[in-house]
């Protein structure tokens, strides 16, 4: 499931919460969603994390230093 904008009913201002929720989704199937956004987030940091190592790791064997 992927929600999208328009599966909310206001969005005027971003400050303001979301009050009103399009019937269909369930309240498990919306956490659901949300701790998988969360899992690849997760996934997606620490490949940053290896990402930066490496590419620290290319410096240092260049000669250069690191930041």
């Amino acid at each position: 499931m992927k929600l999208e904008k328009d599966d909310f009913g206001i969005w005027d201002n971003d400050d303001e919460e979301l009050s009103i929720i399009k019937e269909g989704y369930t309240s498990r199937e919306i956490s659901d969603y949300i701790l998988s956004l969360q899992d690849d987030l997760d996934i997606l940091l620490i490949k940053y994390d290896e990402v930066r190592e490496e590419l620290g790791n290319m410096k240092l064997s260049n000669g250069e230093d690191k930041e």
